[in-house]
């Protein structure tokens, strides 16, 4: 399947975890690293929305 830049409101980003290195994703979408501890991007992602 493929990620569709309008799979979300406008405005918004989807953090993706685990995207393979030769995935492209549209602009709304961000690869994080591989070795990120996904509980301290739920955290950051937390203080962020409050």
């Amino acid at each position: 399947w493929n990620i569709k830049e309008e799979y979300l409101p406008p405005g918004w980003l989807c953090l993706v975890c685990g995207a393979s290195d030769n995935e492209d994703l549209p602009p709304n979408f961000r690869k994080l690293a591989r070795d990120a501890y996904t509980p301290d991007i739920i955290a950051a992602c937390d203080c962020m929305l409050g």
